[in-house]
């Protein structure tokens, strides 16, 4: 948009935006039911599978000569990276990384044999690490169980934020599950896991934010509460890893 100066004396100036797109997202704010958010057809296009859009139908905007579509957002899209929209869309051919992919395989064939293995992916932004481990789960991701994560900048004020997005992942929580759906998946998943796991629900329901009345970790001491919630989510996951072989992907951990 434009933003013009507006001089309102004693030296102080202010702005005012205007032009096409400060009247088109004025429409579209009036156009957006109570308590929720709409966006035109340009933001549509920009977002699309990352939301989810409910189309409100064409609305008229002054100064423009055809009415504009517009779109409700009624809940998040199944996306979550760049890649995996472009994979949508159809990816180039992947070539090269001939020797990272082997690395890849061998450490995972050491895992399939029940030594656990860490493999780190660091280069410069752009040059293809998202890309690579995508075409690493595609070709041997047969027989696995796979659990993805994604760490963003608008989440570094949480340490645990891409711990709580990969146990919604495993627990199947969805954005409407409310706190008895919540609890109900994971004491259903960790009990049909191994009942020798049932204390670790305390602490995963604390870390969750399900608690059910009194939390009974609240006086706990932070750091041994915080040692104990890691010790939980790491036997929920080895145990898992005996059911079959299990592969956490981390994005951008840094």
């Amino acid at each position: 948009m434009v933003v013009r100066s507006i001089q309102t004396g004693a030296g102080h100036v202010e702005y005012t935006p205007i032009g096409h797109t400060t009247k088109l997202a004025s429409r579209t704010q009036t156009a957006a039911p109570v308590g929720s958010i709409a966006v035109s057809e340009a933001s549509r296009k920009l977002c699309e599978g990352y939301f989810i859009l409910k189309p409100l139908g064409a609305t008229k905007v002054k100064g423009v000569s055809e009415p504009v579509n517009v779109y409700e957002v009624v809940g998040l899209g199944p996306l979550r990276t760049r890649l995996q929209r472009s994979a949508g869309r159809g990816l180039t051919k992947f070539v090269g990384r001939d020797r990272e992919i082997e690395a890849m395989r061998a450490a995972a064939d050491r895992a399939t044999s029940g030594h656990g293995q860490i493999v780190a992916a660091m280069a410069e932004p752009g040059v293809g690490k998202s890309r690579l481990y995508f075409e690493f789960k595609a070709q041997n991701q047969s027989g696995w169980m796979v659990l993805e994560t994604f760490s963003v900048s608008h989440g570094k004020a949480s340490a645990y934020f891409p711990v709580l997005d990969l146990l919604q992942v495993y627990f199947k929580i969805a954005g409407e599950d409310d706190q008895r759906a919540r609890r109900a998946k994971v004491t259903g998943n960790v009990l049909t896991l191994d009942r020798s796991l049932e204390d670790t629900l305390a602490y995963i329901f604390s870390l969750l934010g399900t608690v059910e009345g009194e939390d009974p970790l609240a006086q706990m001491d932070g750091q041994l509460k915080k040692r104990r919630t890691l010790e939980a989510i790491k036997r929920i996951l080895l145990r898992e890893s005996l059911n079959q072989p299990l592969m956490v992907i981390f994005e951008d951990l840094h």
